[in-house]
C-alpha cells in the first residue's frame, strides 16, 4: 500500500484567515450592537440593508474558516480535498502533467499546486504550505511531467518540461 501523504494550506494563508475571522466577527457584533441600539428609529431599508451586510461579513467568517479547515491527502490514484463541508477527490488518472505557483502576499509566499490534464487545460489548483512544497513536488515528478508556464495570467504559454 502507497504512502498516504497529508497537505494543509500556508501558514501565511491561515494566518490571513485567522484575521479575516476576528475582524469580520468584530464587525458583525458591532453591526448586531448598533442595529439593537437604534432598533426604534431604523426605517425598514436601513434593516435589511443591515441584514443584508450582516449577511455577506458572516460569509467572510464562514470562509476563513474554510481556509483553515482545508487539507488535501496524496493517496494512491487518487488526491482527496478536504473542505469545510465537502469532500472532493481528484482522479489521477485524468493528470498528465503538475506545475507550481507562488504568490507572495507582503514578503510571505504562498505556494500552489497546478495540475493539468493532456491538453495543458487545469484540473486542479491546490494550495500547499511552502515547506512541504519539496515534498510533493517529488511525488508528483515520480508520475507526471513537470508544467512550465512561459506566459502570464492573462496569457499563458503552458508547456511541458521536456526530459533531458
Amino acid at each position: 500500500m502507497a504512502e498516504k501523504l497529508v497537505f494543509r494550506t500556508g501558514w501565511p494563508k491561515r494566518l490571513l484567515s485567522w484575521f479575516i475571522i476576528l475582524a469580520g466577527s468584530a464587525a458583525l457584533i458591532a453591526l448586531v450592537e448598533a442595529m439593537v441600539r437604534h432598533w426604534a428609529t431604523l426605517p425598514a431599508a436601513e434593516i435589511w440593508s443591515g441584514l443584508a451586510i450582516g449577511l455577506v461579513i458572516l460569509g467572510f467568517v464562514i470562509g476563513g474558516f474554510a481556509i483553515q479547515d482545508f487539507s488535501w491527502t496524496l493517496d494512491g490514484d487518487v488526491i482527496r480535498m478536504n473542505r469545510l463541508y465537502r469532500e472532493r477527490t481528484i482522479d489521477l488518472r485524468n493528470v498528465e502533467g503538475f506545475g507550481r505557483t507562488v504568490f507572495v502576499l507582503g514578503v510571505f509566499p504562498v505556494a500552489h499546486i497546478d495540475l493539468y490534464d493532456g491538453r495543458l487545460q487545469q484540473v486542479a489548483r491546490i494550495p500547499i504550505d511552502f515547506r512541504d512544497l519539496p515534498v510533493a513536488e517529488r511525488r508528483l515528478a515520480m508520475r507526471f511531467r513537470q508544467v512550465v508556464d512561459d506566459g502570464s495570467a492573462a496569457f499563458p504559454k503552458r508547456r511541458f518540461v521536456e526530459d533531458e
